[in-house]
């Protein structure tokens, strides 16, 4: 055979190989868990959320629907793990067991898109939009659901991927403000890191770091196998701590508490080490002389005053609530008493009763506790502890300072509400199809 006729073979086999490695990556999940992490990823960045709609209607969607309705594609050795291969009799299964916290979801949607709909103010025309979205984060939770109990991929894997991008996109916001604000300044009460990140409210940017720097520290505390992942998680956890703490919110460190307190197992060595810990952090904040003028000056951040305005706000309209268009509805905010504009309830469970009434109110309830409950059952069964980590995160900083903006897909919430909540759905599925027993669940290998 000539040089030539050896060239002309090489370029015959490159669509081959091409087609060949695509197989590959269909095969074993390779594809869709990289299009799925890089779609959360780029809901936090304004400049690549047409990007990633598109490739998640385009690429994600069709790739979990395919691999959820695959017949007998994989073989793994039978070790506990959150995500499993499953066969099509197997989804047939899952599908047949249910999910509560999905219609709950459904049902909050619909009541704020009704209230809004039978708003005066709002009207047919803009209450439509949020129609559309909330279709669009039913597919996104039903799609991350199916994407925890079909893809070969541990959710550890996926988390850690984007605790790792989370970490990044921090340390990019630091180094930005570093070349505008002199670094004493960044303690000062007139600073807050992420407050000019476009397209970021304080909250989802608090929450997010948050559930990120939970999520690395119990994969990390589960073991990783994988040197590639453990240096950057380390560096992540530590990143978005120092984010947590720049933000200077009280809550959210309250509920990273929390969610870490849910991955250890509890013994007076545990304790004592832990109260110890506590000490050292609270003693290093309070030497900084700042950080504690603004702790003390920020007194209970008006929260008693926030909750008795919108529980007498919501007993005008109980039933319906006041909708809500762009996020916020022109009647629901207020003025405190010292000036400071007021522009949701913050609390999670007040928000959806003045959002969507009584039925909303039931519906964020379910979701929230439905979520604890089966992610703590997933962590009996499995030992896998980083959903319960992340929903209990969600659901302590939820109750002292965050509220649902049904206004765009994708968009931040995506990440720091919908992202758990999906999450929580897939092990409530995977809980509630153990109660058969002739489901066999393999496993995946984690990061």
């Amino acid at each position: 055979m000539t040089p030539r006729d050896e060239r002309h073979l090489t370029v015959l086999h490159r669509p081959v190989f091409a087609a060949t490695s695509l197989n590959r990556w269909l095969q074993d999940d390779t594809l869709l868990f990289w299009a799925y992490a890089v779609f959360v990823s780029g809901c936090v960045i304004p400049s690549l959320q047409d990007f990633t709609n598109s490739l998640f209607w385009a690429v994600v969607v069709p790739l979990v629907f395919l691999k959820s309705l695959q017949l007998n594609a994989f073989r793994f050795p039978p070790t506990v793990s959150l995500s499993a291969s499953v066969s099509l009799w197997q989804i047939e299964k899952v599908s047949k067991a249910g999910s509560i916290i999905l219609c709950a979801a459904a049902l909050y949607l619909l009541m704020v898109t009704l209230s809004s709909l039978l708003q005066p103010t709002i009207g047919v025309d803009n209450a439509t939009p949020l129609l559309v979205v909330s279709l669009e984060i039913i597919i996104f939770l039903i799609v991350t659901a199916l994407f925890v109990v079909s893809v070969k991929y541990s959710v550890n894997s996926c988390l850690a991927v984007l605790a790792i991008v989370a970490g990044a996109n921090v340390l990019i916001l630091i180094l930005r403000d570093l070349e505008t604000i002199p670094f004493d300044q960044f303690l000062s009460p007139d600073y807050f890191l992420g407050y000019s990140a476009a397209g970021a409210g304080q909250t989802s940017f608090r929450i997010i770091c948050s559930i990120f720097l939970v999520a690395s520290i119990v994969i990390l505390r589960e073991g990783v196998r994988s040197l590639w992942y453990r240096v950057p998680l380390i560096a992540s956890a530590l990143i978005l701590s120092c984010a947590v703490l720049l933000t200077q919110g009280r809550g959210i460190i309250i509920a990273i508490i929390a969610g870490i307190a849910t991955t250890i197992k509890w013994s007076l060595r545990s304790i004592l080490l832990t109260a110890g810990v506590a000490a050292l952090i609270l003693a290093l904040i309070l030497t900084i002389p700042t950080t504690r003028d603004r702790i003390l000056d920020r007194g209970d951040g008006r929260r008693p005053e926030i909750w008795n305005h919108y529980i007498d706000y919501s007993a005008k309209r109980p039933w319906l609530g006041y909708g809500m268009i762009d996020g916020i509805h022109p009647g629901i905010a207020f003025q405190s008493k010292d000036g400071t504009y007021i522009a949701h309830a913050h609390n999670l469970i007040l928000s959806a009763q003045v959002r969507g009434g009584v039925l909303a109110t039931g519906a964020m309830i379910v979701m929230l506790f439905g979520g604890l409950y089966y992610a703590g059952r997933y962590a009996q069964l499995t030992g896998g502890r980083a959903p319960l980590a992340i929903m209990t995160t969600l659901f302590v900083s939820g109750i002292m300072e965050y509220d649902t903006f049904v206004r765009s897909f994708p968009n931040w919430q995506t990440v720091s509400f919908w992202l758990p909540t999906g999450i929580c759905i897939g092990t409530e599925l995977y809980v509630r199809s153990r109660r058969d027993r002739s489901l066999q669940y393999l496993a995946p290998s984690g990061p």
